[in-house]
């Protein structure tokens, strides 16, 4: 599938968060804070890796400005219900973004956090 309209790109991006949102939607709040091992993300801390990497990294690079990512911890967004409005937020503003591109941006190149 070649992209080649913002609106093309809008609804191709919303079925694939869908497949996201689907997942998100069975976990419960007794389950956020469980990792596999001491040390490593927590549900919760993937969550909102997702969503602060959607809106800070690849919205703001999209926009052609730096990324603005400020972590995934839970100073961000502690509980289930913070994790889930902070998870939906962040989609909701990136979409705003991406709704304000136009067609000719899907051809520009963007400067990756590395510099690439």
């Amino acid at each position: 599938m070649e992209i080649t309209t913002i609106k093309v790109f809008l609804g191709y991006y919303e079925r694939v968060k869908e497949r996201t949102n689907r997942l998100i939607k069975v976990i419960s709040s007794e389950h956020l804070d469980f990792s596999y091992k001491q040390g490593k993300f927590t549900i919760g801390d993937q969550i909102r890796h997702i969503a602060t990497t959607e809106r800070y990294l690849f919205a703001e690079n999209n926009a052609t400005r730096q990324s603005a990512c400020q972590g995934c911890g839970k100073e961000i967004a502690d509980g289930y219900d913070e994790v889930m409005k902070y998870f939906s937020n962040m989609h909701r503003e990136s979409i705003v973004i991406f709704s304000n591109l136009c067609d000719e941006d899907l051809k520009r190149k963007c400067t990756l956090p590395g510099g690439e």
